[in-house]
């Protein structure tokens, strides 16, 4: 029998994590993240601790799922275990992302009354300017939802640091066990309630480093949870507000439509289709009252999207709506965005051949994308079910973060979670999932690293890892149809 042992090893490594991540703090007397790299013999300890923990984490993260059949433990039990987890997650510093302090910039900026919507660059004038990275100059290209997360937590802590970080802190935590009880209703099947409560997805990245991927996610997983019982009017709150945080997740909004009215076909009537159109009103007013304190004409949605359309030239999600949104408003930008603008991402660094690299990853990722839908299509000549349905769409946001975006981050893979209990009995999907869920935290790491120092040099070789097991797994598991057709 698997004995509880196994979930007190990643209890263990957590909290190896989180003394990991103080002690960058202790080292370098600094939150900061890549700005403020250790040097060669703290380097050496924290990369060893961090790679040991995380190599442990996932050892004992496989034995739970490679022995699921084995775990004797209450479906109570595992939601403790998940409490245990998420509170030590939130005791962790950002150690792998510096996204925090830039939220917390622009919650700062806001809450002085300037629009960060179609203003560029206005972070100089938060006190929080000095711990922000890349982006200085970027007008605020999240959604308002999260906006007032930046604007809460500067109320909260005022002008502390700490007192900002623990308020993001807190509210994270409240999100986390959110997110922890409605997994719970959905998912009966111990061993699955365990692989999503202990993801490092969920602990080490949304929780421990903060980003906003987790807010958007509750949303999502919110939505998802009342599609599954064709509640179709409060799915479309729940996503209408996911997207309000970060707007790429109006790509899971066909999702849930096509789950109300694919999945039961009966819900072609009157009735159902007079419940979607209040649910598409009540979508509209959310999207309308989001944006409604800080509406500056359009182009409070334009300047963000045509920043990042001229600073990030890779035509992903983000370049594609900026295209769209100065060829059908071209007289409404307010602020002039200088082309060739001094940015730390348009700087000598964006060399020339990573940029034609980015482009040709994106056709390759459409090209992937409409090759699953056909091979999708084909194969269950669109006789859907709940598992179908999920399978394809976690396989085409895997496709969409790791092709179609600027860079694969793992704090993205938050957004398949809410589809993993609709999996079933997919067990090859879950395998990959659990195992990408691990190993993609490694590479992280060396943003803590000086570059001049050797073990700097492991980084590309991990990366390159990442990117061949996805298309290795690619041929394996994503141009199949495991689930059983309806």
């Amino acid at each position: 029998m698997l004995k509880i042992k196994e979930i007190r090893g990643i209890i263990f490594c957590v909290l190896a994590l989180v003394l990991v991540s103080w002690s960058k703090f202790i080292f370098t007397g600094s939150l900061k993240v890549d700005d403020n790299p250790l040097g060669n013999i703290e380097g050496w300890f924290v990369f060893l601790v961090f790679s040991s923990a995380l190599f442990l984490f996932g050892w004992f993260y496989y034995r739970l799922y490679k022995n699921r059949n084995e775990i004797h433990i209450s479906h109570r039990q595992v939601k403790i275990w998940g409490y245990v987890h998420v509170i030590l997650a939130t005791l962790m510093l950002p150690i792998l992302s510096n996204d925090v302090f830039i939220y917390m910039a622009y919650g700062d900026v806001s809450n002085q009354g300037i629009d960060v919507f179609s203003q560029t660059d206005v972070v100089k004038h938060s006190k929080w300017f000095y711990l922000v990275g890349d982006w200085k100059d970027a007008p605020y290209s999240y959604g308002p939802i999260s906006l007032w997360m930046g604007k809460i937590a500067n109320w909260i802590g005022g002008s502390s640091l700490f007192g900002v970080l623990i308020a993001y802190k807190i509210i994270w935590l409240l999100i986390a066990i959110g997110f922890l009880e409605i997994i719970s209703l959905m998912v009966k099947n111990v061993p699955d309630y365990i692989w999503i409560a202990m993801t490092p997805i969920f602990g080490l990245q949304c929780i421990g480093s903060i980003h906003y991927d987790m807010l958007a996610g509750f949303f999502l997983l919110i939505a998802i949870y009342f599609i599954s019982q064709q509640k179709i009017v409060f799915s479309l709150i729940a996503i209408s507000i996911a997207i309000m945080t970060k707007m790429v997740f109006v790509v899971f909004l066909p999702f849930i439509v096509i789950h109300y009215f694919l999945i039961n076909p009966q819900r072609i009537t009157i009735k159902p289709i007079l419940y979607f159109l209040i649910g598409t009103v009540s979508f509209g007013i959310i999207l309308l009252a989001s944006y409604w304190p800080f509406w500056n004409g359009m182009s409070t949605l334009k300047t963000p999207f045509v920043y990042l359309n001229t600073v990030e030239p890779s035509k992903s999600f983000s370049e594609v709506v900026g295209e769209l949104l100065n060829l059908a408003f071209p007289q409404d930008l307010n602020t002039v965005i200088d082309k060739e603008m001094t940015s730390p991402v348009n700087s000598e660094s964006k060399k020339w051949w990573w940029k034609q690299c980015q482009f040709v990853m994106n056709i390759f990722g459409i090209i992937v994308g409409l090759t699953l839908t056909i091979i999708f299509i084909v194969k269950t000549r669109l006789k859907l079910n709940k598992q179908l349905l999920a399978e394809f769409w976690i396989k085409l946001t895997l496709v969409f973060f790791f092709f179609y975006s600027h860079v694969f981050n793992i704090w993205y893979l938050i957004a398949v979670v809410p589809f993993i209990p609709m999996l079933g009995h997919n067990e090859r999907l879950k395998k990959y999932l659990l195992i990408l869920a691990v190993y993609s935290n490694l590479h992280m790491i060396m943003l803590n690293i000086d570059h001049h120092s050797f073990l700097y040099y492991f980084n590309p070789p991990i990366i390159l890892l990442n990117v061949c097991l996805f298309v290795w797994q690619f041929r394996k598991n994503f141009l199949t149809i495991e689930s059983p057709l309806a």
